[in-house]
């Protein structure tokens, strides 16, 4: 999804241009010339036009945009952040199910159109979670928010750089918000005067600042030949500062092209808090490390994800047990995000473009998660970007969101193995095209920079319908449904020649078009052969057997880029007589080698279609193709960006172009008259469409401008913008009675305008008819976890999505739901209770939803006995049985198991470590005593392990005291420990036990004991915080805290 040498920094392209079409500003260079195009008060127009009065909506999709950095507040994680380098910043406050933006405060703009809100990075201050610092792409800009990112302050005093500079990370010092460090990258035009490119990308520099005032003063700490990506402080010496440097799509300043050197910085730290450098790269094989992580609570664990793709060589994850003296390649091959869990350090993430793993083990080893297709990972018909960031929910350490440069967050609720997209109204899209079907204005299509997607509510939920099982779709192009058959539809990418069709409503599809291997065999230019595709695509009304096909060059069908644009296409016209199925070439036309950007197809007569090119004009043909006219007569500007007809006239012609804005013909063609009354003089028209049922009306989109409407047959222009909030219009799309038109845009996705409201959308909808679970039985004394089975829905909306839930059921607490399966949340026994009843509902991408209530069964299983002194009647008898199954006791002698027997501390010790390793054996190693009373005892090797994980520090100074008793509070302590990590801290009680007060020394741990279900007390509202815990407490202690089978 990037492309090659296409322009120079004084063409306005800035290196994000080339992985997201970023226009870029030279900010001072085109933004004092725009208008204001959103406070321009339309001028009224006649009641002819259903939409000129009415207002657009942001629909908030589909996904897309430059996504970066997710946040979840630590004292409220359902309070969420996330960047987009177009739409700047979107909070959610339903833990990712919604998103809304938030920007008010942060002045700078760019993109095309000038309202792009290029916010990069994003940190909420660990110290006070109402500090957020967010930093700007190419601009230099910083912000500060006070108020959870409801306001912003500029906060800019010492960054030196301004334009050219674009901030990638912040890190605070834990204790103290006013010390505060920003990565940064350093653009080659910034830094050299002129754009310097490496194999694909830009030549950058990086900068690290550091603020000692909460942002009021800045001063640069660190500079190098490679961007900075991350700043780690280590939390138990802040003198001790980590950098990483480098990403996947820019190359370092010290790189060099010609001999193959890839360069780089790596990774460097500081022992006296960013005065002095040091590499510490011993180890590492790829030196462009866009991602470090720091183990929650040893500091000297690292993990570090690197790669680049100009230089893959020896990319991946590489750890660090010492702070960085020596790496070690742990897995994967090109690795752009890792993380590890707060609350389970043992868990951690790693991803890269098409590879998903998960480590069990602290990042040591780690295990590939692919999809049905057997590789790759995401939601099913997406096509995840470049995995950025990620966020692992402090609550639960298999929920996991990653946010995509390249579009889209998605959600993983049983740590990676599926996904679901988090997107609603999140987007920063750039689209090519959006079609409505026809008879249905609720469903629409669109196309773009994240792929095609399919919406059947008016465009608030999406649905990815990207062809991943053939070729899957970067970087789309255009989408046309058949206007016989709904069901039949055909799809573009703007890469290889790919052009794909589906009969049944983008379900499934087949590749009908393929110019890969003629595309590869292109000499080398400087424009990536991959860039070729079809830009066009028209069903002839009259006859939708045969359509045409456009073939261009991508940027140059959407910009007009010059270099593009000059630049010969391997085809320009295409037939197809089986409804797109197969396809003809048509060569030896007068605009061959030309990008076409629209074909136009007479109403009635299949045989006659009008083709815009960019930079070769109008051509028309009467016979099917076999022979073309130039017919440009009055067009002052040949690069047409978009053509359309008058239904009701046919010789009624509108053409947008690049840089004169209308112009319209009354006779097929043969002449053109500059229609452009009421718009800028160099208006960049990119779309045009007709009220189908008042063809007077037509609408016109702006690239820089937004909405023009006119009422008059393109006499007189007005703007319709009200609520338009991005005015980069880049397609349009009208419903058959004229009363809902949609607009794509370059960095807000898709807007609305309609007399209907959403309900009337929803409408469009069917709800699931109903719901089956592929098994409905369960064995007794499994643990907690164990999958039941698989849950699907019939829905008459073929291809829907749905999400499940319990809906009031008796016993729906004894179970859970991840994705689409349910499992267990609790230990059944079948003496106990034998069936659970739970209601389960089926929710679909338009809210509409179906409940059914179901039986699951526990099945009775053989009991025995292990235990002499254990019958089959003693209360704790399961849980003594399922602590000896899973290896952790073998009693307390010849077959007995003393369940009565209090706990020492030195049994306590071998429990817990053995509970921890579960399901893998662990034989403690032999190293010397640390305390003076565990020399030569029968358990010290595990006690000194105990010490080693960081559970106890012992009884005393030098002491452990292994035959003391252990009580119930302590007890609390030690399992929520073992179970979370020795950082873990509780939330703070509310005294739900009589005989544990709010203040007691552990109060805090003996009541999350309680909420976790690991115990419920000793007796009715008491705990018993000082009793000693007996051995068969400790097996229930045990069984729960580590889900033993």
């Amino acid at each position: 999804m990037v492309t090659t040498k296409e322009s120079a920094i004084m063409k306005t392209y800035s290196l994000a241009t080339r992985i997201v079409g970023l226009l870029l500003i030279p900010i001072t260079l085109i933004l004092p010339v725009l208008s204001d195009k959103t406070s321009a008060t339309p001028v009224a127009l006649d009641a002819v036009s259903p939409l000129a009065n009415q207002t657009w909506v942001r629909l908030g999709g589909p996904i897309g945009g430059l996504g970066y950095d997710i946040r979840m507040r630590s004292d409220s994680p359902d309070i969420m952040y996330v960047t987009d380098a177009w739409a700047g910043v979107h909070k959610s406050t339903d833990g990712g199910q919604t998103w809304f933006t938030l920007n008010n405060g942060i002045t700078e703009r760019t993109g095309p159109s000038g309202d792009a809100i290029p916010v990069f990075c994003l940190t909420i201050d660990p110290n006070n979670n109402n500090i957020i610092w967010i930093g700007l792409q190419n601009l230099g800009g910083v912000y500060r928010s006070e108020d959870g990112g409801q306001t912003w302050q500029e906060r800019i005093n010492g960054i030196v750089e301004g334009a050219g500079l674009t901030i990638r990370g912040f890190t605070i010092e834990p204790d103290n918000s006013n010390v505060v460090y920003a990565a940064g990258e350093i653009s080659s035009w910034k830094w050299a005067g002129q754009n310097l490119w490496g194999r694909e990308f830009d030549l950058v520099k990086g900068v690290v600042y550091k603020t000692t005032d909460g942002g009021q003063n800045w001063q640069a700490v660190w500079r190098g030949d490679n961007l900075a990506r991350y700043v780690l402080i280590d939390p138990n010496n802040h003198n001790i500062v980590y950098i990483s440097t480098g990403i996947f799509d820019r190359e370092a300043a010290n790189s060099d092209a010609n001999t193959n050197a890839a360069g780089g910085e790596g990774v460097l730290k500081s022992i006296d808090g960013g005065q002095t450098w040091t590499h510490i790269n011993n180890g590492l094989g790829n030196l462009y490390v866009g991602s470090l992580f720091m183990h929650p609570t040893n500091s000297n664990i690292l993990l570090a994800g690197s790669g680049n793709n100009a230089y893959r060589d020896n990319g991946g994850v590489y750890r660090t047990s010492n702070g960085g003296a020596s790496w070690q390649y742990v897995a994967g091959d090109h690795i752009t995000s890792v993380e590890i869990s707060l609350l389970n350090p043992n868990i951690a993430y790693a991803a890269g473009d098409g590879n998903f793993y998960k480590s069990q083990d602290g990042g040591v080893t780690w295990q590939l998660y692919v999809d049905s297709r057997g590789w790759g990972w995401g939601p099913k018909g997406i096509r995840p970007g470049f995995p950025i960031d990620f966020q692992v929910d402090p609550r639960d350490s298999n929920r996991i969101f990653v946010n995509n440069y390249g579009g889209g967050n998605f959600l993983s609720e049983n740590g990676g193995q599926t996904w679901v997209s988090s997107s609603i109204g999140y987007t920063g899209a750039d689209l090519r095209d959006v079609f409505v079907f026809p008879n249905n204005p609720a469903y629409v299509l669109a196309n773009g920079r994240s792929g095609p997607f399919l919406s059947r509510d008016g465009g608030v939920n999406w649905l990815g319908i990207n062809p991943l099982e053939l070729r899957p779709i970067a970087e789309g192009a255009r989408v046309k449904v058949d206007p016989s058959n709904a069901q039949h539809i055909l799809l573009s990418s703007a890469h290889w020649g790919w052009t794909y069709e589906s009969t049944d409503g983008g379900q499934s599809w087949e590749l009908v078009t393929n110019y890969e291997q003629e595309l590869q065999s292109l000499p080398v230019s400087d424009t990536n052969k991959k860039f070729q595709g079809f830009q066009a695509i028209t069903f002839a009304p009259s006859n939708p057997n045969i359509v045409y096909g456009g073939f261009g060059i991508w940027r140059c069908a959407t910009n007009a880029d010059p270099d593009m644009c000059n630049a010969s296409t391997i085809v320009s016209i295409l037939l197809s007589q089986t409804g797109g199925h197969t396809w003809t070439r048509i060569n030896g036309t007068p605009f061959d080698g030309r990008t076409v950007s629209e074909i136009v197809v007479h109403p009635t007569d299949p045989n006659k279609a009008w083709v815009a090119t960019v930079g070769g004009g109008v051509f028309r043909t009467e016979n099917l193709g076999q022979t073309w006219a130039t017919v440009n007569s009055g067009l002052s500007s040949l690069k047409i960006m978009d053509l359309a007809g008058d239904p009701a006239t046919p010789n009624i012609l509108y053409a947008g172009s690049e840089d004169h804005g209308v112009f319209k013909s009354v006779n097929g063609g043969d002449s053109w008259n500059l229609i452009s009354a009421g718009m800028d003089s160099n208006e960049p028209i990119h779309a045009l469409v007709v009220d189908p049922v008042h063809p007077q009306v037509i609408y016109a989109g702006s690239y820089r401008s937004g909405v023009f409407i006119s009422d008059d047959g393109g006499a007189t222009w007005n703007l319709l913008n009200t609520g338009l909030h991005t005015h980069a219009v880049t397609s349009l799309t009208i419903d058959e009675d004229g009363e809902t038109l949609y607009a794509g845009t370059t960095g807000e996705g898709v807007f609305r305008l309609s007399t209907h409201d959403q309900a009337y959308f929803n409408s469009f909808s069917t709800a699931p008819t109903d719901i089956t679970i592929s098994n409905s039985n369960i064995d007794e004394n499994q643990p907690i976890g164990t999958i039941v089975g698989t849950l699907s829905t019939t829905d008459s909306d073929a291809g829907d999505t749905f999400t499940y839930s319990f809906c009031g059921g008796t016993n729906d607490t004894s179970f859970t739901i991840t994705g689409s399966t349910l499992k267990t949340a609790a230990i059944f026994d079948y003496e106990t209770k034998s069936t659970y009843s739970i209601c389960i509902r089926s929710t679909d991408s338009g809210s509409l939803h179906f409940d059914k209530t179901f039986a699951i069964n526990v099945n009775d299983l053989a009991d025995s006995q292990t235990f002499s002194d254990v019958s089959i009647s003693y209360w704790a008898w399961q849980f003594i049985e399922r602590l000896s199954s899973a290896g952790i006791t073998g009693g307390c002698g010849t077959s007995t198991y003393c369940p009565e027997d209090p706990v020492t501390r030195a049994q306590m010790a071998v429990f817990l470590e053995r509970g921890m390793a579960y399901p893998s054996s662990f034989t403690p190693p032999d190293v010397p005593p640390t305390f003076t009373d565990t020399v030569g005892h029968w358990a010290e090797d595990w006690i000194e392990a105990l010490k080693s994980d960081g559970i106890t520090s012992g009884c005393a100074a030098n002491l452990y005291c292994p035959e003391d008793l252990v009580t119930r509070a302590q007890m609390a302590v030690f399992l929520l420990k073992a179970k979370h990590g020795t950082a873990y801290v509780p939330p703070p009680a509310t005294g739900i036990f009589a005989d544990v007060p709010v203040g007691y020394w552990a109060d805090k741990w003996i009541e999350q004991l309680a909420l976790e279900n690991i115990t419920g007390g000793c007796a009715t509202d008491l705990f018993c915080p000082n009793n000693p815990v007996t051995r068969a407490q400790m097996a229930v202690f045990l069984v729960k805290t580590f889900n033993l089978p």
